[in-house]
């Protein structure tokens, strides 16, 4: 609906403006009919293009979220195309309008919507881009995602939030191939506020578990669980983190019977992997075996995580 609204709204701009233009060299139109023409014919548009570009998306690579599904972010395209028409139709509408009534009201009324359409634009361009080098991330050379996320999370007309998932994306990269430090300076720039900032804080306490920064970790941990939507985004990660934190810190015993008081539904991989290593040094093979054989041993390898974690070192010949 966000599509066809885009380009309903981009068709009522273009033909009333048309109308406008045709009215001032002596064409009866009538703005009314001419309005609406445009919004249900910019809404048939929208919503031909959206499916297109649907059928066109399955041939392009998809990004893998924390769970395992794969999507395909819309193409920026889809509201490229109806900007490009409102903006231009906005300024006619602004001017046209001003002259044609002596007063700045049109000129204020439509040229606040024309700067709000070019800051979606903005928008939805970032948006774009973010998606863009992530795919490239996951589905290129490792060369090509590092410079796109970085020209991502280096860009000043980027939103703060794009720049905030680039730096993320780069931090947990930098984690994963064992840079430890670099990890940390990307991860303290993506900021403390929403689910990036989150997901960043409890990324930042693994890499002080990893330095062995013990209280450290504790600390970033706790931050990263302090608020409501925040939590609920950074749990699953922030499970495994304490899980390692507990074990370095307590002991062996202590970790897992953390563990396996925090079993529960949907558990990443890290968690699994080191409940699997716990398990399994303490000679329950079966349980470690229903921990580890059902991806988790595979997606730490796939990651990296599995040559950075002392502890999953055996994962290597599992």
């Amino acid at each position: 609906m966000l599509v066809a609204g885009a380009w309903a709204m981009a068709g009522a701009a273009a033909s009333t403006a048309l109308a406008l233009l045709g009215s001032g060299v002596g064409v009866e139109a009538s703005l009314l009919p001419l309005g609406l023409g445009g919004v249900f014919g910019g809404m048939l548009a929208g919503l031909m293009a959206h499916a297109v570009e649907r059928r066109s998306a399955q041939r392009r690579p998809g990004l893998t979220d924390g769970k395992g599904r794969t999507a395909r972010p819309l193409h920026g395209w889809l509201f490229a195309l109806p900007i490009a028409v409102a903006v231009p139709s906005l300024v006619v509408l602004a001017v046209v309008g001003s002259v044609a009534m002596a007063s700045p009201v049109p000129a204020l009324g439509f040229g606040g919507a024309g700067l709000g359409v070019l800051w979606g634009g903005r928008r939805v361009w970032s948006r774009q881009r973010l998606a863009s080098a992530l795919v490239a991330a996951e589905h290129g050379s490792a060369t090509e995602g590092l410079a796109a996320l970085q020209a991502v999370a280096d860009s000043r007309w980027m939103l703060r939030s794009a720049g905030a998932q680039a730096r993320l994306a780069l931090g947990t990269m930098a984690l994963q191939s064992g840079e430890l430090e670099r990890a940390e300076r990307y991860l303290l720039a993506v900021g403390p506020t929403g689910s990036a900032g989150a997901l960043a804080s409890t990324s930042l306490a693994l890499v002080y578990v990893l330095q062995g920064r013990l209280e450290d970790g504790h600390a970033r941990l706790a931050g990263a669980l302090a608020g409501g939507h925040a939590r609920r985004v950074a749990r699953t990660q922030a499970d495994a983190v304490r899980l390692l934190l507990v074990w370095r810190k307590e002991g062996a015993d202590a970790g897992r019977e953390l563990g396996e008081r925090l079993l529960g539904s949907g558990p990443g991989s890290l968690f699994l992997g080191l409940l699997g290593a716990l398990r399994r040094d303490a000679g329950d093979l079966r349980g470690a075996r229903e921990a580890l054989d059902g991806g988790a041993a595979s997606a730490l390898r796939e990651s990296g995580l599995a040559n950075v974690v002392t502890e999953l070192a055996f994962l290597a010949d599992w």
